[in-house]
């Protein structure tokens, strides 16, 4: 613990524990993202299999991946004791609790977003030659746990699009190119009259492409547009 808090990381509740490894949640002022650091004993592990084959083939693996939809790992940090600190991202929960929570999900787009991503990162590992052996919605981790409140809020962004200008605001005669048009935010129809700066401000807010970055239907309610002030 000292050691880590000298690198600038601070240990915080054990999230799993398993014969010789524990993963801790950390803080740190380097990275501005949530982070785990799993821990790992080598005195505890046996050591002709674990400790002189099997962990420094994963160490070597884990050096050389990046892949948007991998755990990224930030540091290695290798001490004479036998311990092992792997600092990595943190998630919010995995996709079986998701599951279990909310039973099934909608297969669209839900399901398929996220397995999209599965099959994208499980291509990057065997287009390299590694396979990952373990594949199952408990190692499917979300960092960003699913809010279906967030998904009304974007339908009454369509239906507030829809009812000012008369069109849909995206274009769904190409699925795959949808998402791109999204993140790029919308267009309105040409040769219309310009609509209320604080309308399109508002139909702005409602069709983020993050649902983390929409707002809540509560902070909807008291837009000063809508509310006619």
């Amino acid at each position: 613990e000292r050691l880590l808090c000298e690198l600038g990381y601070k240990l915080g509740q054990t999230l799993g524990e398993g014969s010789f490894s524990k993963v801790k949640e950390v803080t740190s002022s380097k990275y501005k993202v949530p982070l785990a650091v799993k821990v790992v004993d080598r005195r505890r592990a046996p050591p002709a299999f674990f400790v002189y084959k099997f962990l420094p083939r994963e160490l070597s693996i884990l050096r050389r991946i990046r892949h948007p939809n991998i755990v990224r790992i930030f540091e290695l940090i290798e001490v004479c004791n036998g311990k092992l600190y792997i600092v990595m991202e943190a998630a919010a929960t995995d996709l079986l609790e998701l599951v279990q929570q909310r039973g099934k999900l909608p297969c669209v787009p839900e399901a398929r977003d996220i397995f999209a991503q599965v099959v994208g990162a499980v291509r990057y590992l065997h287009d390299r030659n590694l396979v990952h052996r373990d594949l199952k919605c408990e190692n499917v981790l979300l960092g960003i746990p699913y809010d279906a409140k967030k998904y009304d809020v974007w339908s009454l962004g369509v239906m507030l699009f829809v009812m000012v200008t008369g069109y849909m605001p995206f274009n769904d005669t190409h699925i795959r190119s949808m998402p791109q048009q999204q993140k790029q935010g919308v267009l309105y129809p040409e040769g219309q009259p310009p609509l209320p700066e604080p309308c399109r401000a508002l139909i702005a807010q409602l069709l983020r492409f993050s649902p983390a970055a929409r707002p809540g239907v509560g902070q909807v309610a008291k837009n000063s547009w809508l509310k006619g002030d």
